[in-house]
């Protein structure tokens, strides 16, 4: 299977995505949008505060149910 994602990247929908879903929630009285991102994960890092996004250093726990 080909990833065909890359030909939709760096065209600007992931801040489209990021304007609309914002947009919808501040019409419904939503006061917060939460995104998570891996510390590892520049990328994504960067995308997020390209947005206008703050960021918060945060540790998540999980527990693998093998």
């Amino acid at each position: 299977m080909i990833n065909c994602s890359i030909q939709y990247q760096r065209k600007g929908i992931g801040k489209m995505l990021m304007t609309a879903i914002q947009n919808y929630c501040k019409e419904i009285g939503v006061e917060e949008v939460f995104v998570q991102a891996d510390v590892a994960d520049d990328y994504a890092l960067d995308f997020y505060r390209s947005t206008g996004a703050t960021g918060e250093d945060v540790v998540h726990f999980y527990y693998p149910l093998k």
